[in-house]
């Protein structure tokens, strides 16, 4: 008498679990099939429509919204970092076009000498030239 009831109760929560993505959901579906039977719940599967498709909520780790938080806020700072890095390269070859083009036209002797791949924060380093030309 047991075993048939047990079967019954397992076809019935397999049913539910078939049906957790239609419209009555899972609880709707086990009521169904365990009231009328296995048989009618899986008949009832094949006529129920499926849910609207909405994102379910993915699982997070606690502080898993802190942490995005932080990428995005190191993430801005380097946007910020390079951006700024980018101006200061501009700007250092601007000062070599300047100081080049001032020695050239002022006939000073003074020699510029800048790296063309300086780092960020080098010094401009001018000679002056003492040698009559």
């Amino acid at each position: 008498m047991l075993t048939p009831l047990l079967v019954w109760v397992v076809l019935s929560v397999a049913v539910g679990f078939l049906g957790r993505d239609r419209t009555p959901g899972f609880w709707g579906f086990l009521v169904f099939s365990l009231v009328f039977s296995p048989l009618v719940g899986v008949l009832g599967l094949l006529i129920a429509g499926s849910r609207p498709s909405t994102p379910r909520r993915q699982a997070r780790a606690p502080g898993a919204d802190a942490a995005a938080r932080q990428v995005e806020c190191l993430r801005t700072k380097v946007c910020k970092l390079e951006r700024l890095a980018r101006e200061q390269a501009s700007a250092l070859e601007e000062l070599r076009s300047t100081v080049h083009k001032s020695a050239t036209v002022t006939g000073c002797p003074a020699l510029a000498v800048v790296t063309p791949k300086a780092p960020l924060g080098a010094t401009l380093d001018v000679r002056l030239d003492s040698r009559p030309d």
